[in-house]
């Protein structure tokens, strides 16, 4: 058990305070690779049970630039400041990695080969992807910043830039998603979800949810709009590398729709033909 609590004390990112992001705990991927399948089901165990702690902020980002040299400079001084950062060369693979990572913010590049940057963040946005966007780009007219704005980013950066200003517009984001959830619960129609305890409640009604549970709730709270394939979703609550079957995510979410009923029959996960699975508030309509 030592091997497992100290990766776990390495690489544990924890709630910020006065903020709370949308994973308590983030593990670089080589680390879970060197973990074998029989032993993933203990680490994770463990460090959700251990790792829940009040240190020093860790925000996952992704980021996007087709630079190699502008992205590792940039990955290197983040990372220097204890960000954690996963890096994507073109648009592409940015899409496919912000589509299925849990990110705190997407730092994205405009002129990038195969998908330009606009059209990343329209596709994001157009998956119901709600992650802060940073546009970061040699870019600086006031059309080029209006137009990626408007298409969904949430801030602009021109360059050359300083890190430290970089930085900045990264605490704000902290900031912000933070008041969004300050009370630690996140709302769809009656129903609210309590991030810090684990359970889904409307009125006087509270109903407790298993681990994997919780991070499925989460997955379509924090993101109401979007349609998530079952690849997606077993990707995001169980990992890449594990053997889950879409079967028993099924499983899963017939018991995340049996508590969602209970508490307000408006609330429920709808099966998106072909696709996958979405959450869906009947009374927003009415």
């Amino acid at each position: 058990m030592r091997f497992y609590m100290e990766y776990i004390k390495i690489f544990a990112c924890a709630r910020i305070k006065n903020a709370c992001f949308n994973r308590v705990l983030i593990y670089p991927q080589y680390i879970l690779n060197s973990i074998n399948k029989k032993n993933r089901a203990i680490f994770n165990y463990k460090s959700r049970l251990y790792g829940i702690i009040d240190i020093e902020v860790f925000m996952k980002v992704l980021l996007v630039e087709d630079e190699v040299q502008m992205s590792e400079a940039i990955a290197g001084l983040l990372r220097k400041n204890k960000y954690l950062v996963e890096c994507a060369f073109d648009g592409e693979e940015g899409l496919q990695m912000g589509l299925v990572g849990d990110y705190d913010v997407i730092i994205m590049d405009i002129m990038m080969p195969v998908i330009d940057g606009y059209e990343v963040v329209r596709l994001l946005r157009k998956r119901g992807i709600n992650t802060p966007i940073i546009m970061l780009t040699a870019l600086s007219s006031v059309e080029d910043k209006v137009k990626g704005l408007d298409i969904g980013a949430d801030d602009y950066l021109t360059k050359p830039f300083s890190i430290d200003e970089l930085e900045a517009r990264l605490r704000a984001i902290a900031r912000r998603r933070g008041q969004a959830v300050a009370d630690n619960n996140i709302k769809v129609g009656k129903i609210t979800l309590n991030i810090k305890q684990f359970t889904l409640s409307a009125g006087e009604r509270s109903i407790a949810l298993s681990g994997k549970e919780y991070e499925l709730a989460f997955c379509f709270f924090s993101n109401p709009s979007a349609v998530f394939t079952k690849d997606e979703l077993i990707n995001k609550v169980w990992g890449f590398e594990c053997d889950f079957e879409s079967n028993n995510l099924e499983v899963y979410i017939s018991f995340l729709r049996k508590k969602l009923s209970y508490l307000d029959p408006d609330v429920t996960i709808s099966s998106v033909r072909g696709v996958g699975y979405k959450l869906v508030y009947k009374g927003a309509n009415g």
